[in-house]
């Protein structure tokens, strides 16, 4: 009787047993079906499909009918229900150097997407609406949570309807061309808002921008960069009343690039769970009580500090001292770049153990660098450059471990040590260029440096580089800078450039380089830029760089001793936008193909070029924008291949012997131009009237032809050519010396006093203009003084 008693239990069990397996199995199979979409939404979505009139990048390709429309890239639906609760059409950077097209619309937003009654999530930034407006019904998606429209070129009035979307929890207009028009009240009634990113948007009418915020409970990160904000924002009672609060909870904050002056409110010291805080690009020049010592201090958890670009920001901007603490401080990034700190960099700083990347660029810093940096064990980017720091390079920097960018560049440092930056194997980025410094940098300056791509060591003139000429560096430099570095190179090219395979730019200008040619080892394939300017080159050159750099975007050979006079190598450089080649021995004439659409500044000038200046159709110089020929034997009339360069700022073809008028469609065509030079050359006819459509001209020099004629009436009225230049009374010569720093003096009356030489007929006219001017000016002196007299 036990026995079969004890037989039903074990067959009990075995069949409950086998029935929990088949209910796991039927849940799990239950599980692994996820609802389809629903047919009235996809319709929906296909409408919204086709407001869009172009889609470059294919991001709608998947929107196909008869498809499961929660398969579709960039929609996600609601795995149990098929409702559509996520639209990801964002235009988002994928990959170095590659952005997607946008999506573009005539239209806005399709109301098709009201249909969608479950979306919580809606991105569709940096596509293009072309200036169609925020639609209304948006404000009726109350489900709606995340809605970024950011990038997205919307223009008018924000709706004021998306108040009415009180789940939101993110919301980013970011950079549209939208209004507010002081209408900001809406803002208020998003009471779930966390996260308000509004960067680009007008608030300079909303005075009550900042109360209107308080009302946010949960916002913790705000974003009113280039928004036009001004102290008004900032000073009314009710803001001053509810600040701390605001403040209390903000966890981001960021108000760069607005109009804000004088001192750093001190409301913001009261930032307690502040981690971000951007003021930089404003007006601000003082600091709150303390400096940033004391703020850094009571704000524990603060891990970003950007104030740069104030560039009157000074005082006592560090503070007098750092004290440790025992909860530590969290800061990561300082930056005071772009200010007037006018102090020596505190000691204290190098407490700051958390540090990872500190900015003190072109701040007015003088003095030695602190030893205590060394103690910045986290810091990976390290940027004093610009300023007026002296003493050594100290060895400490070779315990920043972690280091991965380092900029020394412009100060009055004058030496470097040996083991200054051995142990920095991370570095990848190192410019000491534009010092004092001097002595020797040998191969252990560089031995630990594999990561090392960019390096800078030029313009220190006592500076010498003595390697083996077998030395195999550890690293694979992209940029190398030794522009002055007169004793780097004892006169020969640098062997251990064969080396360097990943070569993009290099500079070697004014290095006392006296080669013949370029070794036929140096072939670097990526090179893009090349300066090889003010040496002593001779001979031919031109194969080298076709041969062994087809790569070429820029090149500056200018200031040698080049006698080639066969040009056409250069014509295989298919990229080449900038060519500069002024002030050597070359001769013979121009060939057409080196005239390419591609580019951009020319200079030819002070060689021995002679003929016409080539013309082949179809090869206009489109984009030119700096032309320099003077000082050449150039015959004929004024280059026809400019009658298209709508963009030419810089002509000037002095000193040689062009002829013929002046075409008028150098007045008609070219608007842009800023410099223009015929002096000295044998143009004759009339001033076409035509000149003076040109109303960005500076400088304007007819000088030494055989023009006749009157001045065209008008060319006295040029405002740009009559008042003072707003960049500190100068303007910039050509494109290739604003690299270089060089200026010319302000010009004034150049375009009329530098013709005063062409006929006599034009001396009257000028003296004419200057008594009768004289005239008017003595005659309002006289009118008012006795408009003094008058009232006494």
């Amino acid at each position: 009787m036990r026995k079969l008693v004890s037989n039903k239990t074990s067959v009990f069990a075995l069949l409950c047993v086998l029935w929990m397996i088949l209910l796991l199995l039927q849940l799990q199979f239950c599980l692994s079906i996820t609802a389809a979409c629903i047919q009235n939404e996809r319709e929906a979505l296909l409408q919204f499909k086709n407001s869009f009139y172009d889609d470059p990048s294919h991001r709608l390709a998947s929107w196909n009918d008869g498809t499961d429309c929660c398969n579709w890239k960039g929609v996600s639906c609601n795995q149990t229900t098929g409702h559509v609760t996520i639209i990801d059409l964002r235009r988002e950077l994928r990959q170095v150097d590659f952005y997607p097209s946008p999506l573009f619309s005539y239209n806005s937003i399709d109301s098709s997407l009201f249909e969608l009654k479950c979306l919580t999530y809606l991105d569709l930034s940096g596509n293009n609406f072309i200036y169609t407006k925020i639609p209304k019904f948006l404000g009726s998606m109350v489900e709606l949570t995340y809605l970024n429209l950011s990038n997205a070129y919307f223009s008018g009035k924000v709706p004021p309807h998306l108040g009415n979307l009180t789940k939101l929890d993110t919301l980013d207009l970011s950079f549209n061309l939208l209004e507010t028009n002081g209408d900001v009240e809406w803002i208020s009634h998003l009471s779930s808002l966390k996260f308000l990113w509004l960067r680009g948007m007008d608030f300079s009418k909303a005075s009550n921008l900042m109360q209107v915020l308080n009302y946010l409970p949960s916002l913790v990160s705000l974003r009113l960069s280039e928004c036009n904000l001004q102290n008004i924002h900032f000073s009314s009672s009710s803001w001053l009343n509810y600040s701390s609060l605001f403040l209390s909870r903000i966890q981001l904050l960021d108000l760069s690039s607005n109009q804000l002056n004088g001192p750093v409110p001190a409301a913001f010291q009261n930032t307690t769970s502040l981690k971000y805080l951007d003021l930089s690009n404003n007006q601000f020049n003082a600091i709150f009580h303390g400096g940033i010592s004391t703020f850094i201090q009571n704000n524990f958890g603060l891990k970003v500090l950007d104030l740069s670009f104030n560039y009157d920001l000074g005082g006592d901007v560090f503070g007098s001292s750092y004290e440790n603490q025992s909860t530590g401080c969290d800061l990561e990034v300082l930056n005071l770049g772009y200010t007037s700190l006018i102090t020596k960099i505190p000691d204290w700083l190098g407490k700051l153990k958390n540090m990872k990347s500190l900015a003190l660029g072109y701040s007015h810093i003088y003095g030695p660098i602190p030893t205590s940096l060394g103690n910045l064990s986290s810091l990976e980017y390290l940027d004093l450059s610009g300023n007026a720091l002296t003493g050594a390079i100290p060895n400490s920097i070779r315990r920043l471990l972690n280091l991965r960018k380092l900029y020394l560049q412009g100060n009055k440092l004058v030496e470097v040590d040996s083991e200054c930056f051995i142990q920095l194997e991370k570095l990848e980025e190192l410019d000491i260029s534009r010092n004092l410094l001097k002595g020797i940098l040998t191969e252990l300056h560089f031995g630990n440096l594999y990561q090392l791509h960019t390096l800078s060591i030029g313009y220190n003139e006592l500076l010498y580089l003595d390697v083996k000429s077998n030395w195999n560096p550890p690293f694979q430099l992209q940029v190398f800078d030794a522009s002055s570095c007169i004793g780097c190179f004892r006169s020969e090219f640098p062997p251990w450039l064969q080396t360097q395979k990943r070569l993009v730019e290099l500079w070697l200008s004014n290095t006392s380089l006296s080669i013949s040619c370029i070794p036929t080892w140096f072939k670097p394939q990526n090179l893009t830029n090349l300066d090889l300017s003010h040496n002593e080159m001779t001979g031919p050159f031109f194969n080298s760089f076709a041969n062994q750099m087809p790569n070429l975007v820029r090149l500056f050979i200018n200031d040698n001793l080049i006698n080639d006079s066969l040009l056409s190598p250069l014509c295989q450089l298919k990229n080449l936008n900038t060519l500069d080649l002024s002030n050597n021995l070359l001769s013979g004439i121009v060939q057409g193909c080196l005239l390419t659409t591609t580019l951009v500044v020319l200079d030819l000038s002070s060689n021995n070029f002679s003929g016409t200046f080539p013309y082949s159709h179809g090869n206009d110089l489109l984009d030119i924008e700096v032309l320099h020929l003077e000082n050449n034997n150039f015959v004929g009339s004024m280059p026809i291949v400019l009658k298209n360069s709508k963009f030419l700022e810089t002509l000037d073809i002095e000193g040689n012997k062009f002829s013929g008028n002046i075409p008028t469609w150098v007045g008609d065509n070219l608007q842009s131009l800023k410099i223009l030079i015929l002096r000295s050359n044998l143009f004759n006819g009339t001033i076409p009237p035509s000149i003076c459509n040109l109303t960005d001209l500076q400088i304007l020099d007819l000088a030494h032809n055989q023009l006749d004629g009157i001045i065209p009436s008008k060319l006295s009225n040029f405002d740009v050519m009559t008042r003072r230049n707003t960049n500190g009374f100068t303007v910039i010569c050509r494109s290739s010396d604003v690299e270089h720093g060089v200026i010319c003096p302000d010009v004034g009356f150049w375009g009329v006093v530098g013709s005063l030489t062409l006929k006599k007929s034009w001396r009257y006219a000028y003296f004419k203009f200057v008594e009768e001017a004289n005239y008017e000016v003595h005659a309002t002196i006289w009118m008012t003084i006795q408009l003094l007299k008058g009232r006494k």
